[in-house]
């Protein structure tokens, strides 16, 4: 833990590489690092996801939904990214999610379930 904690004491972003490398190569795992996103509610009671993926083919980008998240990966180069997103089936319509993907600007288009507004029950005593 010595080395780890003199990594994040430095912040040297260099050191911070070649200790995620090592730990790949000493125990065979890829080290992902998490993929920049925005979020958007739009006034037609949808969601926008963009992440921009420039030099990355579409072929390249797996998108999956399972138990109420939604994760994009992809690889660049030799590094992977990965960014999750929660979306509850009880408020988004994840059956009817839209994808485009132009010119390095994946977009992600989740419809929100909207719940008609119930007229008020008068109770009498």
């Amino acid at each position: 833990m010595y080395f780890w904690n003199e990594l994040v004491k430095f912040n040297d972003p260099d050191a911070v590489e070649q200790f995620k490398d090592m730990f790949g190569d000493m125990f065979g795992v890829d080290i992902m690092k998490d993929a920049d996103a925005s979020v958007e509610n739009t006034e037609d009671n949808k969601s926008q996801i963009r992440m921009e993926t420039p030099g990355v083919k579409k072929e390249d980008i797996d998108i999956t939904y399972d138990q109420n998240v939604l994760t994009v990966t992809y690889d660049k180069g030799s590094t992977k990214f990965k960014k999750r997103f929660g979306l509850k089936e009880s408020v988004y319509d994840v059956k009817n999610i839209v994808t485009s993907y132009v010119d390095g600007l994946l977009t992600i288009t989740v419809p929100r379930i909207v719940k008609e507004k119930s007229e008020p029950i008068k109770i009498t005593l």
